[in-house]
């Protein structure tokens, strides 16, 4: 994986890294995947949309198949990464819908029921993440659900500092030092957590009825919002 300060993506030879990395860099990774994959047979209705914006390799798909399978859901995909989407396509053999697109463009069909955002907020501007939050608000069905799983940030700077710390070391068991050092400045002015209290109030601020959290350990948290 080559990292360049302040360019981090995931183009590249990466898809087929990306499950091994990402698991050695999200604590309770495989843990996260499960709940949301138990949440959604609460909130997915037959035959309607279900979205997931930043797929990646798919991966959230492969967990939610048998549940799209039985209940006919309408999976689509969205994803900046050439790479990762014609990974996702290959691995799926074009039985579910990826597409190529900034999420921001992300054209939500009638009949939504799910959304979800897996470390993907964490890379838009408040600004963005506003005009989103919006967008899979209008597009939701009354009682679809907003899954998001997120970085933040802690309330104040010594929570702050604490949380990096653990965070450091719960890497540094699986990651070379050298690449920890040059992730954290590829991630500079790209990634752009925020605190949990402020993504609660944002989504409560775009119309949803219900915000909780279904997950936190340290600097990483589930959200489910409710329309």
């Amino acid at each position: 994986m080559r990292l360049e300060k302040g360019e981090w993506n995931f183009n590249g030879n990466i898809p087929s890294q990306f499950q091994e990395h990402v698991s050695d860099s999200v604590p309770y990774y495989e843990t996260v995947y499960d709940l949301i994959t138990e949440l959604s047979y609460w909130y997915t209705t037959k035959g309607s949309n279900i979205y997931d914006l930043g797929s990646s390799t798919g991966y959230l798909a492969s967990k939610l198949l048998p549940l799209i399978q039985k209940r006919e859901l309408k999976y689509t995909g969205y994803d900046l990464s050439k790479d990762m989407v014609d990974f996702a396509r290959e691995k799926h053999a074009n039985s579910l819908s990826f597409i190529e697109d900034n999420i921001l463009n992300a054209d939500f069909k009638s009949n939504t029921s799910v959304v979800y955002s897996i470390l993907t907020l964490q890379f838009l501007t408040v600004a963005e993440r506003r005009k989103l939050l919006s967008n899979v608000y209008s597009s939701l069905n009354e009682g679809g659900a907003f899954i998001v799983f997120e970085k933040i940030i802690a309330e104040d700077s010594e929570t702050a500092l604490i949380f990096d710390e653990i965070y450091q070391d719960f890497k540094a068991k699986s990651l070379e030092a050298q690449h920890l050092i040059e992730k954290k400045q590829s991630l500079r002015g790209v990634m752009r957590p925020i605190k949990l209290e402020d993504n609660l109030q944002h989504l409560r601020e775009s119309g949803f009825r219900t915000v909780n959290t279904f997950f936190q350990w340290s600097n990483f948290v589930g959200i489910i919002a409710v329309k």
